[in-house]
């Protein structure tokens, strides 16, 4: 019985060390891009949920946002109170992401807090203040979550065209 040459062997490693290189380069490279796809589709889900809420309790539920982090409010007798339990419950961003909102095609300047009021809102008819949160890391190609008047959110990513 014949073993493996040390050409053969070292013709093996050097296949295996190609192969996961390319592997752990694919992976690192596209890592940033996933987490930043999948913070825009849990902001969307968590901005229907808001809408949805919003219609089933007949109270408006506001979406406040802040530098790297969003939340959902609603309305008391002492003004918007931010929703601090359950799914509603306020995002940090990861670090090194960075939150934009635009309203009626004006960039929004963002506070550290939230702001006293929402900067968009949903009304217990469907209705949805529309607004456009932008969400980008370093080098990695941004998402944006974009909420229609008429109660649509939809997330894509930043270059597509409408």
């Amino acid at each position: 019985m014949r073993g493996m040459s040390l050409i053969e062997l070292l013709v093996v490693v050097a296949i295996l060390a190609v192969i996961a290189g390319i592997a752990t380069v694919g992976l690192l490279g596209s890592g940033g891009e996933r987490q930043v796809e999948r913070e825009a589709l849990r902001m969307q889900a968590l901005v229907m949920l808001a809408c949805e809420r919003a219609q089933l309790s007949g109270r408006e539920h506001g979406v406040q946002f802040a530098r790297g982090r969003y939340g959902f409010s609603l309305v008391g007798a002492n003004g918007w109170r931010s929703i601090d339990s359950g799914p509603l419950l306020a995002r940090e961003l990861p670090q090194g992401f960075v939150l934009q909102v635009s309203r009626d095609g004006r960039a929004l300047e963002l506070e550290r807090e939230f702001a006293a009021e929402p900067q968009s809102l949903c009304a217990p008819g469907g209705e949805l203040v529309p607004f456009e949160a932008r969400i980008s890391g370093a080098n990695v190609p941004a998402w944006q979550v974009i909420g229609s008047a008429d109660g649509r959110v939809r997330a894509e990513p930043a270059d597509a065209v409408p």
